[in-house]
């Protein structure tokens, strides 16, 4: 049977190197193969909004390693703590929607906002071809699906 075999951390498993958790292995030859040598470049992460709970999200990207890169962000205020951290590590701010959508500068939405905005803003991004991410509940009430 030919395929490839996932490998967790296990600490008898062999490693590519030091900072690999995780590894591929083919199942014919045994070769080892590290999955984040796979990855080329972090994906890059749009994010709506930057205060209160996307504040907190924000700062736990920029904290976990190998978790992709925050290239743009939304905020009503350019001048909020969560708006400032951004620009200070290379992320450019719009403070309009559209504006973000259209910059092509991430490749997946973080959608951390309300829940009285999440329906809004997903459709809008989703229409616009990009995956969302988004926390439950994904709407207020059911006729927002």
């Amino acid at each position: 049977m030919s395929g490839w075999l996932v490998t967790l951390g296990f600490p008898s498993a062999q490693r590519v190197n030091s900072q690999s958790p995780i590894l591929l292995e083919h199942q014919e030859n045994n070769t080892p193969l590290c999955l984040t040598e796979m990855i080329f470049e972090p994906v890059k992460i749009g994010i709506i909004g930057c205060e209160g709970y996307a504040f907190q999200l924000i700062k736990r990207i920029m904290t976990v390693p190998n978790s992709g890169v925050i290239t743009a962000v939304v905020a009503l205020d350019i001048n909020s703590p969560g708006a400032r951290l951004c620009q200070a590590n290379g992320a450019r701010v719009f403070q309009s929607v559209k504006d973000f959508l259209q910059s092509g500068l991430f490749e997946v939405v973080m959608n951390p906002t309300p829940i009285h905005l999440h329906a809004h803003f997903t459709k809008t991004c989703l229409a616009a071809g990009l995956p969302v991410w988004l926390e439950k509940p994904p709407v207020a009430t059911v006729q927002d699906l």
